[in-house]
């Protein structure tokens, strides 16, 4: 496997660790664990184009004025 992609992969991980321990929190922080569960789909889908396609994924940033 492509390092890049395993690099996806290992933040995509840590992004799922992070969301089941905010939904078994006492309370809960649904904000939380949905914001990382998102994360975790972003990062895997990234992974997944660099490995089927060789896609390059850059860092999108916006500017202020």
């Amino acid at each position: 496997m492509n390092e890049v992609v395993r690099e996806w992969i290992d933040k995509a991980e840590g992004d799922y660790l992070t969301a089941t321990r905010e939904v078994g929190a006492d309370p809960p922080n649904y904000d939380a664990a949905c914001f990382h569960a998102q994360q975790c789909i972003e990062k895997l889908l990234k992974g997944l184009l660099i490995l089927s396609a060789g896609a390059q994924i850059r860092s999108v940033r916006v500017a202020s004025n």
